[in-house]
């Protein structure tokens, strides 16, 4: 669980728990406070909240954010065969973004495959991942 708050610091109250695992964020602001250090955060449903440094993972993970089935697959092209499909709200490990395309390659549990960016939340449109 992590607890998120209206500020940066413990004695603001808590706004919002996450209870997903590997849920991606996007820090938008740092403060340091008393010695420790908070990021704003702004969620996939545009929700915006404090947490502690700790409760941020250097591991980039996106979310489906397409309602319904969306196709995975195994290339980044669209003709290419469907490997799996990912429910809205499925979180994946992002394994790279290449330059000048507009899939990712991500990890579901035991799938991996390509999804187009316009569905996930977790990484800037152009932003390329090696």
């Amino acid at each position: 669980l992590v607890n998120s708050r209206s500020g940066p610091g413990k004695r603001y109250p808590i706004e919002w728990v996450y209870k997903e695992k590997k849920a991606p964020v996007e820090i938008i602001q740092a403060f340091e406070y008393q010695k420790e250090l908070w990021y704003k955060i702004r969620d996939w449903e545009d929700s915006e909240s404090w947490v502690h440094h700790s409760m941020i993972s250097k591991n980039r993970t996106a979310k489906v954010i397409n309602v319904g089935l969306n196709n995975v697959y195994s290339n980044d092209d669209y003709e290419s065969k469907i490997v799996a499909k990912a429910e809205n709200g499925a979180v994946g490990e992002i394994k790279k973004c290449p330059r000048n395309s507009e899939f990712c390659l991500l990890k579901f549990k035991n799938e991996e495959g390509w999804m187009s960016k316009k569905l996930l939340f977790g990484m800037y449109e152009d932003e390329v991942i090696k």
